[in-house]
């Protein structure tokens, strides 16, 4: 069976961009770009008692190694990342969190050579397909907030 890791690294080297970096890079991109986008109600720490429905973490120790595998450091820093990002007005909401996913994966695909208007084309079609047309046009709006920031920076 092959691996999320496996067809990343398959993907960046079909562009030419090989190298094991390059596939974790990604990999991670995806994986933040999940959890950040997840409700604390289906982390894993959350059915496994380590986190409440908030984030905040209500056990301390963990003690067998599938708590430790579900509560990493790498999931403390999305935890306390996502805990900032939903003090932000409008990032509370699925529609909030689905976009800062979607512009922290485009963000890293783009950095591997995707092109930023093919994936924001592609997205907002997925999203008019399956989401209402109040919920199409709110993360639309969501969308052109985010950009607008960018051309802030």
């Amino acid at each position: 069976m092959t691996t999320e890791v496996e067809r990343t690294g398959r993907l960046a080297e079909a562009k030419g961009q090989g190298g094991a970096s390059k596939a974790m890079d990604l990999y991670f991109v995806y994986k933040f770009a999940k959890f950040i986008a997840l409700p604390w109600e289906e982390w894993p720490a959350f059915k496994l008692g380590i986190i409440d429905d908030e984030g905040n973490v209500i056990k301390r120790t963990r003690s067998s190694s599938e708590e430790k595998n579900n509560y990493t450091l790498f999931h403390r820093l999305l935890r306390k990342l996502k805990q900032l990002l939903e003090k932000v007005p409008g990032m509370k909401s699925k529609f909030g969190k689905a976009v800062a996913a979607y512009f922290l994966f485009k963000e890293g695909m783009m950095k591997h050579g995707a092109n930023g208007e093919l994936l924001d084309e592609a997205f907002m079609k997925y999203i008019n397909d399956t989401m209402s047309l109040e919920e199409s046009i709110q993360i639309g709006v969501l969308m052109k907030q985010y950009i607008l920031l960018e051309k802030v920076k």
